[in-house]
């Protein structure tokens, strides 16, 4: 049972009245049932009494707590609260607290109090403790998710707002503030200031968004737009929010959510989209884009009865020999310029762009006739007549340009621009740096060669190309020589056809690599039989190599094997290749070319005198042979002039050790002005046309007259 206390304002006045025993055993079930803990301590600071709560907040016993010198107490902070108490004051403590005889912390309020004894002294003092642990633990676990929402508010760039709609203000955290670069008070926020910073473009989303919402149509709105900062510059951010709170009625009465800044999302995205839809080298729009645009030109097109789409499919013409020769830095260099200059033609509705290499193309817009894409492609070439400085060199630029236009037809994009394509390559057969206009009868050719093409991809495996052999005839003998193997094409449907009608399309699709190492095989073979059991001299055999063979590395490992397979002495193969191989790429010619000499099979010069007809490459090259080309052979009767280059050739090839056979010799005057200026061979129709091997068998024992 506590001690009786008497009110603290009492000082003295002589003894209480009796306290009933009933009374007295009601206070102490009152005290120990007491919802706070209760403590109290006598003038020595000895613990006389407590009740079961405070037992329970110090996780102890009253055993172990009556009797206990509060002096003592590990925590020495809680002390001097206690004291006051024995001096007659009141006293108040908030904060952690450890007893000497528990382990657990807790966090307590202790108000103490002095009580008296019946003389007016202070007999001792009363603590009243309450466990608020929960309450701290919970304030501190309110205050971290605070901390950790402020961060991650922060961490993301995430600002919080909140919009009264009954007042229409709209408060915002610090953090607005700093995205927008206002102050905390400097304007009044509601919802006309804020739609004033939203940009114009943005708008109509953000009120459709907003209005759905508030609607109830939405669980949130949410909107990406254009904010301007107090600079006047503007800044991409991310709206979100949502309705907190509405009236009894359903209308919305506040909104709450956040802004963020996406600005470094949307340049990201900015830069993404454009390196997907512009070229990275000249910054024009790229095919894809290109595409698109003159999609929506041939739809406007079609609305505007009168008006038609033309496009300018532009190829700059040898680029790539720009590229090999002085780096493909320069050939950006070039590119570059090409585009500044051809971009300073057009309108500014027009659509340049860049399909990727050296091929661009011009979208216009609202064309008449075709006489409007004729002008721009005529100033196109006159705009590149200046030569271009690159890497101190001046290069001298050509375009070969392709137009199409979209007549009253139905047109695509893309049947417009393989049209445009078409009318380009025309230009290019037709020598480059020009323009054709394309007809329907180009179209038609092109399909046309490329059902030839698809056809000739077979046609080795089909065994449907032949060797056709011929002679090749001494003129100071008239006897047979040799002969020149010739490829042919047993087309299935359209028969017999020679080299001009399908060779170009060959060498371009890299299919006369398997067609020359098929023709070389059978040549070497046919050789070989030839020259079985024959007496005098052997037999030599001429192979045509195309550009193409002489660029594929495999080249002289392919002559090694057909000769090798065939058994043949290397010595009587005559590889003949053209001038053009020479020009294009002569360092690497001269490698290629060495090795087959290192081989021991002879080269031979074609078509000499058509083309550059470099003296250079006469003494740099390995070359036994040199072949006049027909076009100055049935010029020899034309005039003096054609029959001295005809003789300047042949002195300057027996002067360098060289032998020369002319070809395509069609009348007895041509063979008898040969015979009389002393050429070692010919060939031709007069001759003998070319013949299949079992015809071409009967030439290899006689003699022509």
């Amino acid at each position: 049972m506590g001690p009786r206390v008497a009110p603290s304002g009492r000082r003295g006045g002589g003894r209480p009245p009796e306290v009933s025993s009933s009374v007295q055993d009601r206070g102490r079930l009152l005290f120990d049932r007491s919802p706070v803990g209760v403590l109290i301590y006598d003038r020595s600071m000895r613990v006389t009494d407590c009740n079961d709560r405070f037992v329970a907040i110090l996780q102890s016993s009253r055993e172990r707590l009556i009797g206990l010198d509060l002096n003592l107490l590990r925590d020495q902070s809680i002390v001097p609260t206690l004291r006051a108490a024995l001096e007659g004051k009141e006293a108040y403590r908030e904060g952690p607290y450890q007893a000497t005889t528990a382990v657990v912390r807790i966090w307590a309020t202790l108000r103490t109090a002095p009580f008296f004894a019946n003389d007016g002294s202070v007999a001792g003092g009363i603590g009243i403790v309450e466990d608020t642990t929960e309450h701290r633990t919970a304030q501190l676990a309110l205050q971290e998710s605070r901390e950790r929402l402020e961060l991650a508010l922060a961490g993301a760039g995430l600002a919080m707002w909140d919009w009264n709609l009954s007042t229409d203000v709209v408060a915002f955290d610090s953090r607005w503030s700093a995205l927008l670069g206002y102050g905390p008070d400097e304007l009044r926020w509601t919802r006309a200031t804020v739609r004033r910073h939203v940009h114009a473009e943005d708008l109509p989303k953000l009120d459709e968004s907003l209005s759905e919402h508030l609607r109830g149509l939405t669980p949130a709105w949410e909107s990406e737009l254009r904010l301007r900062l107090k600079t006047g510059a503007w800044k991409w951010v991310h709206l979100l929010g949502r309705v907190v709170e509405r009236d009894t009625d359903g209308r919305a009465v506040r909104a709450a959510g956040t802004i963020r800044d996406v600005s470094d999302r949307k340049l990201v995205e900015e830069r993404l989209q454009r390196s997907a839809f512009y070229d990275r080298l000249t910054d024009l729009p790229n095919r894809a884009l290109v595409l698109d645009r003159l999609g929506v030109a041939l739809r406007r097109t079609e609305l505007h009865i009168g008006t038609h789409c033309a496009v300018l499919f532009l190829d700059i013409d040898r680029f790539q020999h720009v590229n090999d020769g002085l780096g493909h830095r320069a050939g950006d260099e070039l590119l570059k310029e090409v585009v500044r200059r051809v971009a300073l033609l057009l309108r500014p509705g027009d659509t340049f762009g860049r399909l990727g290499g050296d091929e661009f193309l011009v979208v216009l817009d609202d064309v008449i006739d075709e006489s409007s894409p004729i002008r721009v492609a005529e100033r196109i070439r006159l705009a590149l007549e200046e030569p271009v400085q690159v890497e101190g060199h001046a290069v001298h630029v050509t375009v070969s340009i392709g137009i199409a236009i979209a007549t009253g037809a139905r047109h695509s994009a893309e049947d417009l621009l393989r049209d445009a394509d078409t009318a380009m390559n025309r230009a290019k057969e037709a020598g480059r740096d020009r323009y054709v206009l394309f007809d329907e009868a180009m179209h038609q050719t092109a399909v046309s060669r490329l059902d030839l093409e698809n056809a000739l991809r077979r046609s080795v495996e089909r065994g449907e190309i032949v060797v056709s052999y011929q002679p090749v005839i001494s003129v100071a003998s008239a006897k047979l020589t040799g002969f020149e193997a010739l490829a042919r094409w047993q087309h299935p449907r359209r028969g017999l056809l020679l080299p001009p009608e399908f060779v170009p399309i060959a060498e371009e699709t890299g299919l006369v690599v398997p067609i020359g190492r098929f023709v070389l095989g059978e040549a070497c073979c046919q050789l070989r039989a030839w020259n079985e059991g024959r007496t005098g001299a052997p037999l030599r055999m001429s192979v045509n190599l195309s550009p193409r063979q002489v660029a594929s590395p495999s080249l002289v490992e392919e002559v090694e094997t057909a000769v090798e397979a065939a058994g043949i002495d290397p010595r009587l193969l005559r590889l003949e290749i053209t001038e053009s191989v020479l020009v294009d790429r002569p360092e690497e010619a001269l490698r290629v070319l060495s090795r087959l000499r290192a081989l021991g099979v002879q080269l031979a010069l074609d078509d000499f005198g058509t083309g550059y007809s470099s003296l250079s490459y006469l003494v740099r090259f390995p070359v036994q042979e040199l072949k006049l080309d027909r076009a100055f052979v049935s010029r020899v009767h034309h005039g003096e002039r054609e029959a001295a280059v005809a003789r300047a050739i042949l002195v300057l090839a027996h002067e360098l050790g060289m032998t020369v056979t002319a070809e395509g010799v069609e009348t007895e005057e041509q063979l008898a002005w040969l015979r009389a200026e002393g050429f070692d061979h010919v060939q031709g129709n007069l001759l003998s046309r070319p013949l299949p091997a079992t015809d071409a068998g009967r030439f290899v024992s006689g003699s022509f007259p």
